[in-house]
């Protein structure tokens, strides 16, 4: 008998999610709807990942040849228009690719990681309330969750899944809006 095919290597999955928070006046959801434009404009989860897959993929190889790169744009089942939250999903060959990746995401205010983000947060109407997720399948030295959003008090820290690195001050941070001035004094009589 022919001997049994070799199993696949193993891969390792990313999972990027990006949650619109602040769903008040504002408010800009994603658009799901097929511009009907060639690759990557065809929505904005295309758009999307074809930004993480030339900001965030330099030297890191996609366990799979797919044309568009490593990120693809899983769309909402069933379909949406328009939407607050967003999955795109990278496989990679093996480990250190995952760490690669990471070298290439994670990074503070100041970073060229973090001016990457500044720029997806600008092209996507990202404001103080939201988060940009990384979770990654492989195990091993390097976090398993990495962490975008605004500001310390936007999180609370204990309630994080374990090995998770946080990343704040990246996404716009929330203007608060100075206090009304005091009213004027009350005229005295002449």
């Amino acid at each position: 008998p022919p001997s049994p095919s070799p199993p696949p290597p193993p891969t390792c999955t990313i999972f990027i999610s990006i949650f619109k928070r602040n769903l008040g006046p504002g408010y800009v959801p994603f658009n799901f709807v097929n511009t009907g434009q060639p690759y990557p404009n065809v929505n904005d989860g295309t758009r999307m990942a074809n930004l993480f897959n030339q900001l965030y993929t330099t030297n890191v190889a996609p366990a799979f040849d797919h044309p568009n790169g490593i990120f693809s744009f899983n769309e909402p089942n069933p379909p949406v228009s328009f939407g607050n939250e967003m999955l795109l999903v990278g496989v990679v060959r093996k480990f250190q690719e995952q760490l690669d990746f990471i070298g290439n995401f994670g990074g503070e205010f100041g970073s060229q990681q973090a001016a990457a983000m500044r720029i997806i947060s600008t092209l996507f109407s990202l404001s103080c309330t939201d988060q940009v997720w990384a979770n990654m399948t492989c195990s091993g030295t390097g976090p398993s969750n990495i962490l975008y959003t605004s500001s310390v008090d936007r999180i609370s820290e204990s309630r994080l899944p374990a090995d998770t690195r946080v990343y704040y001050g990246v996404l716009p941070p929330c203007t608060v809006s100075p206090p009304p001035p005091p009213p004027p004094p009350p005229l005295s009589p002449p």
